[in-house]
């Protein structure tokens, strides 16, 4: 697995792009990362996080990873994504994220990662102008709790490690007048309302124009130079005669006590990530 993660590493597109975010992020943001000893050397891991408005913290961490650990994730994307962006991602490391794949690179000694709550957890963000910005909404709106990751875990076998993982103040990276504008005006609970009480061709519908919507308009997001540094928490194994579903719960109060605590509460506030990358900088002189 080293020998094709340096590989992927190596090709043009990934050096380019890894060039350009990694400045980014050095630049507008100030990045670190905590926790790195949580990841060993060659280890087979699935880091698990939640999912921002914007997605712009998701390449950027993937190339952090390759700064900081030397390792190349392989992300495992919606496979619609990978159906338009495909041929992009997959310089970066990105496959579909089928749990077959995700099974299939973990048996082979790869660091994999996802972020199970999908378009669910994002608009779940958005709304309430981000009241909630920090707290996993990791249900399906049509298939109840989100369990593929701790499937997974289950299928790897006893001592499997799911890490959690995410970016404080990874919300606040951005500013969406439109997602905030819409959110004040209650049409996200209206439309929800709505939506919920259709019959099923039309809620698919609906649904497929939301998430059409939030990601049209999330390229229309402007960057805000808060303090972000990224916390790779410490594994959860899975046991010995542990049932998927209580492995996922597990995970995810662990990834949700993370979050919580360098957030401090579940509410987005640029005014704490400015203050922290001024604080930041003033350590530095």
């Amino acid at each position: 697995s080293k020998q094709e993660e340096d590989e992927i590493a190596r090709g043009w597109v990934y050096r380019i792009f890894y060039w350009l975010f990694c400045t980014y992020a050095e630049v507008v943001h100030d990045i670190s990362v905590e926790g790195e000893e949580n990841i060993k050397e060659g280890e087979a891991v699935l880091l698990v996080s939640f999912h921002t408005s914007h997605n712009v913290d998701i390449l950027i961490s993937l190339f952090l990873m390759r700064k900081t650990l030397g390792r190349v994730p392989r992300a495992l994307f919606h496979r619609p994504m990978m159906m338009f962006w495909g041929p992009l991602l997959r310089r970066f490391g990105g496959v579909s994220g089928t749990r077959k794949r995700a099974v299939e690179l973990l048996r082979r000694g790869f660091c994999c990662c996802c972020a199970p709550g999908g378009v669910e957890d994002v608009l779940h963000h958005v709304s309430g102008c981000g009241k909630d910005a920090y707290e996993l909404y990791w249900l399906s709106h049509n298939s109840g709790k989100r369990l593929g990751y701790a499937r997974v875990a289950e299928e790897m076998g006893a001592g499997s490690k799911v890490i959690p993982y995410f970016c404080e103040n990874a919300e606040e990276m951005k500013w969406n007048p439109l997602f905030d504008l819409w959110s004040f005006l209650l049409l996200d609970r209206l439309y929800g309302a709505v939506m919920r009480s259709m019959p099923g061709p039309i809620h698919f519908l609906m649904w497929q124009f939301a998430i059409l919507c939030w990601f049209s308009l999330s390229f229309f997001s402007l960057p805000v130079p808060v303090k972000v540094i990224a916390h790779i928490g410490e594994p959860v194994v899975l046991q010995k005669g542990e049932r998927a579903e209580q492995f996922a719960e597990r995970v995810e109060r662990a990834l949700q006590e993370l979050m919580v605590k360098k957030q401090n509460g579940t509410r987005r506030n640029y005014w704490k990530g400015l203050k922290q990358r001024m604080e930041w900088r003033k350590k530095l002189e």
